[in-house]
């Protein structure tokens, strides 16, 4: 738990630093949306990729920073988020950008909607990375699937995300 918690606040923090640039900087580029949706599926394919590293906390970054791509952390409806994950961080980026990806493809989107496209590519990181290595199974995440498979864990993300209950 302590993991996830520091996964969490590691975010938060970030969040809350930048706060003060978010006025200044300049709307995202073509070319950054673009990288930005693209890193979601890369995060998506193989969230423990470190070669990745460099060019995902440059972007994330720039997500924090930016006026035009507003992600809600919605941290109770993250699985990963209610054990002690060893890939918490991992996946909570893959949902960061799962959820700007969305904001960028729809930019009237409201904070469920994009909430739930970031728990889905988190979903999808979590079983790409089940499928190479199978210890990175967790009893939370397969809920969470079985959740996603019979249809009740969208509408409560939405729920729990939606306009009226925006976190940050």
């Amino acid at each position: 738990m302590r993991r996830a918690v520091m996964a969490v606040l590691g975010l938060v923090v970030l969040v809350g630093a930048a706060a003060a640039q978010t006025q200044d900087a300049p709307p995202t580029t073509a070319a950054e949306r673009k990288e930005i949706v693209q890193m979601a599926k890369k995060l998506e394919q193989n969230p423990v990729d470190r070669s990745l590293t460099k060019d995902e906390r440059r972007l994330f970054q720039r997500i924090i920073d930016v006026p035009d791509v507003t992600v809600t952390l919605c941290n109770d409806v993250m699985p990963w988020l209610q054990d002690d994950y060893k890939y918490a961080p991992e996946l909570s980026m893959a949902y960061t950008f799962g959820a700007a990806a969305y904001v960028i493809e729809h930019p009237a989107a409201d904070p469920g909607a994009s909430s739930w496209a970031g728990i889905e590519s988190a979903l999808r990181g979590y079983q790409n990375m089940v499928k190479k290595d199978g210890s990175a199974r967790s009893a939370v995440m397969e809920r969470a699937l079985d959740m996603r498979d019979m249809g009740t864990l969208e509408q409560k993300v939405k729920e729990a995300c939606g306009p009226e209950k925006q976190r940050l």
